[in-house]
């Protein structure tokens, strides 16, 4: 009695959490088939943080509104808004 395999390719890296899970469901499921599981390459939490920090690009958009709040910050006091001039 063999079983059908399924083949399961993470293209751009798999966890182990997503690895972990497609054991789980072979042991402990019984769904009646094998996995065998193929990755680009094995991402951890310090291997995707790494990847963010090396490419600065990827933080622009969050960077910019950042930059326009601390220039709000900047601004000389008393340069628009409500007037204080009481009548």
């Amino acid at each position: 009695n063999r079983r059908p395999v399924v083949l399961v390719f993470f293209i751009g890296g798999g966890t182990f959490a997503e690895i972990s899970c497609l054991r789980f469901l072979t042991n402990k499921m019984s769904i009646g088939v094998d996995f065998v599981i193929g990755t680009t390459k094995i991402v951890s939490a310090t291997s995707l943080v790494n990847s963010l920090i090396d490419n600065q690009a990827n933080f622009e958009p969050l960077l910019n509104p950042i930059e326009e709040v601390e220039q709000g910050r900047n601004r000389p006091a008393g340069g628009g808004g409500a007037s204080g001039s009481g009548s």
